[in-house]
């Protein structure tokens, strides 16, 4: 997910439905923050907990990436476990 998975008040209790596409197609998938995310309702330390438990997230926090909350880098490798992609998720803010 790019960001801006959820806006308004009740913002913990949509993340989970919003991600479901995600959460139940088996693969190992990640995401960053948008600048909506956290507009109103609760903010990125209480959703992080959230979205790390659910099914087939890898989403993570690197505190000393600097500014945002759930920057983080992710290899893809290969069936040979080579890397092949690397993505870098960064909180524009």
């Amino acid at each position: 997910s790019t960001g801006d998975t959820v806006y308004g008040p009740a913002n913990l209790e949509h993340i989970g439905p919003a991600l479901v596409p995600l959460t139940e197609s088996g693969i190992p998938w990640t995401l960053v923050f948008g600048n909506h995310d956290t507009e109103e309702g609760l903010p990125y330390e209480e959703l992080m907990p959230v979205i790390r438990k659910l099914p087939g997230s890898l989403f993570t926090d690197d505190r000393a990436a600097g500014h945002g909350f759930g920057n983080h880098i992710l290899n893809v490798a290969d069936d040979t476990g080579k890397t092949v992609w690397t993505l870098t998720m960064v909180d524009s803010g």
